[in-house]
């Protein structure tokens, strides 16, 4: 689904500012809603964080916070599996803002798999795998356009790049929306910045992760 999520390569909005010492949360309940995320994460729930956030409306969007997005999509993704309704979680708002302390417990098989989702990750592809591509062959994005999700950024799509490296298979992010099991090999792909806004100095290159399916074969003239 193509939205204002994919804000990438976008023009016309403000230059990124990082602020020196910048804190990885501006207010507790972000760092909380972290945790949750993870928490939720180390369950045997299904549950999808992007597809939710692609639906939410264009101003609200631009208006509210990075991780108020991960609220509502997490709270719309448990009213979809009937773990919460609406009703419940709206009378446990108006339980904290009386001042009741959120429940909570400690479970260490989930702390443990937790600390697990921080260990480094091999993005090496296996042995005598499948992939179609090769590192240094020319490549084109394909011109992309569904209402599901994917993970193609719209400012690659129809450019021309250059294989840059071979990553490890991984689950194609379609089978969010369409609960299928795809799996896929990836690529590092360089691009020239020129390639995507003709007006760079032409001293860039912009490397993006992208599944084969996304890429289709480039004349190496």
């Amino acid at each position: 689904m193509d939205g204002i999520h994919d804000m990438g390569g976008m023009q016309g909005f403000r230059p990124v500012a990082p602020r020196r010492d910048e804190p990885p949360f501006h207010e507790p309940w972000e760092g909380r809603m972290h945790g949750i995320a993870l928490t939720l994460w180390a369950t045997d729930l299904d549950l999808s964080l992007r597809p939710q956030i692609e639906r939410i409306e264009t101003v609200h969007y631009l208006t509210t916070p990075y991780y108020q997005h991960w609220q509502e999509a997490f709270e719309q993704g448990l009213v979809d599996l009937g773990t919460l309704t609406r009703d419940e979680l709206d009378v446990w708002v108006e339980r904290l803002r009386a001042g009741e302390r959120p429940p909570g417990r400690r479970d260490q098989t989930t702390v443990e798999l937790v600390r697990a989702m921080f260990d480094p990750i091999d993005h090496a592809p296996p042995a005598g795998d499948s992939h179609r591509f090769t590192v240094g062959r020319p490549v084109r994005v394909r011109r992309i356009s569904t209402t599901i999700h994917n993970r193609c950024p719209r400012y690659v799509r129809g450019a021309r790049g250059v294989v840059e490296r071979l990553l490890a298979p991984a689950r194609a992010p379609e089978n969010e929306d369409d609960g299928g099991d795809r799996v896929e090999p990836c690529y590092t792909v360089a691009f020239r910045a020129t390639e995507l806004w003709p007006d760079d100095d032409g001293t860039h290159t912009v490397l993006v992760d992208l599944w084969e399916s996304y890429l289709d074969e480039e004349d190496r003239a």
